[in-house]
């Protein structure tokens, strides 16, 4: 890592470019570990007297008694400390117990033993500062974020007021990074052009900046979503200490935005990013932002396919333009004007299985099922676990009445995703066509289990297992 960022300052010196380096924030506070181990020579008596003492402490602090948890976690350690998780459960412990620095070496400590390294370590951190303190290497600058993050934060111990989970950052923990940056561009700017820089102003505020940005509750739902349901519900989060109440947490949040979001509301937001988009026409993102605002909720079709229009006379060597404006074209039923957009999308990104199984769905709207099927199968390729291109596929070859070739093709999707009860379902419904009632229970059933609320997965049941069979 060293050889690698002093490689790119000296390529930098080299073009005559001034160069800022960043330290790395990480949440400390609120992030356990996402895996642990023991010391490799740590013998089974060990092993044995180590979970005895650390299971005490859990205990221990599960019934809120942090500082009596702290004597048995110490204990522990003392056996094996560079187990990850007894770090994090001891800093927990002390921040409960009113003791901030003692809290924050075990934080720090658990996350530097992480064994699954998806945060900056103190190390890693180390390596960036000696390097920017090379006198050697010229124009290097050093924007300490690491720093500053935990200067902005209750104790020094960041967590999330700052961070959404691991590392990525909220607007307010954007905007400290923002500010810290500024301060080591500016002087490059100021030494480099002089009387001829431009005068910065006043810094804005964060209020300010989010008013430009058109950042509201709407940009806040949108994002916490897709922390919620895209991270925070898959592994490895899944594995960490606390999960469920964090999960709980995060999920109240994003219900009371959701909520707040009322049609007036909404229009309200609308007319902020107009507002914004008119000091800032040339800005992609309000306008990508506006448009899956208008598309999404207030189901202004014409307008968003508009925005998005704009975005691709701006990024015209992106594909998110045309795969935007293909999902708005869709959903207005201009089949074929989405089968142009996806064309496009596919010659800039041509291993989107997304965008295949789209244009497939479109060509089978407009009863062009050969090259529907193509297209899922171009789907399934690129994109082995996207079961809606397996259920169409399969769907497809039911109405050719190739019953085998679907039912092997439902096999071949649950071989990749064998949680998805669509594929279940509808591999029993083939098999009961073919005769094969035996089997055909087995998989409705393997369904139910998986998504036992869903009525049409209970109707096949019944269908198959016979009435009253599905509680």
């Amino acid at each position: 890592m060293r050889r690698n960022i002093e490689d790119i300052c000296r390529a930098a010196a080299g073009a005559r470019v001034e160069t800022v380096l960043c330290t790395v924030g990480a949440n400390l506070r609120d992030c356990p570990p996402f895996a642990s181990l023991h010391r490799p020579d740590l013998t089974p008596e060990q092993r044995k007297n180590w979970d005895a003492i650390y299971q005490q402490a859990v205990a221990a602090e599960s019934q809120g008694k942090y500082d009596e948890a702290v004597t048995p976690f110490l204990q522990a350690a003392q056996i094996d400390e560079s187990h990850a998780e007894l770090q994090f459960r001891l800093g927990r412990c002390y921040q409960l117990a009113g003791d901030p620095e003692k809290a924050r070496d075990g934080y720090v400590r658990a996350r530097d033993l992480d064994t699954l390294r998806f945060r900056a370590d103190t190390r890693i951190n180390q390596v960036i500062r000696e390097v920017a303190g090379q006198r050697k290497l010229r124009g290097i600058h050093l924007a300490d974020v690491a720093e500053a993050l935990d200067a902005n934060s209750p104790d020094r111990l960041p967590g999330e007021e700052l961070f959404y989970e691991h590392v990525h950052l909220t607007f307010e923990g954007n905007y400290i990074v923002a500010r810290t940056v500024l301060g080591q561009i500016e002087p490059i700017i100021v030494g480099r052009f002089g009387d001829r820089a431009q005068t910065r102003g006043v810094i804005p505020t964060q209020q300010q900046c989010a008013e430009r940005l058109a950042y509201n509750d709407w940009s806040r739902q949108e994002t916490l979503d897709t922390i919620v349901h895209s991270f925070l519900e898959k592994p490895p989060f899944t594995n960490q200490l606390y999960h469920k109440e964090q999960v709980a947490r995060l999920s109240q949040q994003l219900r009371a935005l959701t909520v707040a979001l009322t049609p007036q509301t909404l229009q309200i937001i609308g007319r902020q990013y107009l507002a914004a988009i008119e000091k800032a026409p040339n800005d992609c993102r309000l306008r990508w932002d506006y448009g899956k605002l208008l598309a999404e909720d207030l189901k202004q079709y014409d307008a968003a396919a508009a925005q998005y229009r704009i975005v691709q006379q701006h990024l015209p060597h992106s594909y998110m333009g045309h795969d935007a404006l293909a999902s708005v074209l869709r959903a207005q039923n201009d089949f074929e004007g989405a089968v142009a957009e996806y064309k496009k999308e596919l010659a800039v990104k041509p291993t989107s299985g997304a965008a295949y199984y789209h244009l497939g769905s479109c060509h089978r709207k407009l009863g062009r099922t050969d090259l529907a099927a193509d297209c899922y199968r171009k789907a399934i390729r690129f994109s082995p676990d996207l079961v809606p291109a397996y259920v169409d596929l399969a769907e497809s070859l039911r109405d050719r009445k190739q019953l085998q070739e679907a039912a092997q093709l439902c096999r071949q999707g649950l071989a990749v995703v064998p949680d998805s009860a669509w594929l279940h379902r509808n591999l029993a419904a083939l098999l009961i066509e073919m005769g094969n009632r035996e089997e055909a229970a087995d998989e409705i059933r393997a369904a139910i289990k998986l998504d036992p609320n869903s009525p049409q997965i209970r109707k096949a049941a019944e269908r198959i297992l016979g009435p009253g069979a599905v509680p």
